[in-house]
């Protein structure tokens, strides 16, 4: 089953948003919902820093605000 905190919709995708209160970015619900649905990235918010990878960005908790400039609009 794949189970995501959020799921975000911009002007022309719509991404899963994983949330973890950790620095641990072990994201199975997240590799599940990619593996079922493919969308064209995954976000994931965490205490970890910014890291943006072919399939999934890492966003720190911190950054959260800029997720609606950065792929929402």
């Amino acid at each position: 089953m794949a189970e995501v905190e959020f799921v975000v919709q911009g002007a022309t995708s719509v991404y899963p948003l994983e949330a973890k209160a950790e620095r641990n970015l072990q994201a199975k619900s997240l590799k599940s919902y990619r593996d079922r649905f493919s969308p064209s990235k995954c976000l994931r918010t965490s205490l970890a820093e910014r890291m943006i990878g072919e399939k999934t960005d890492d966003i720190p908790l911190y950054a959260v605000s800029t997720i609606a400039a950065d792929y929402l609009s």
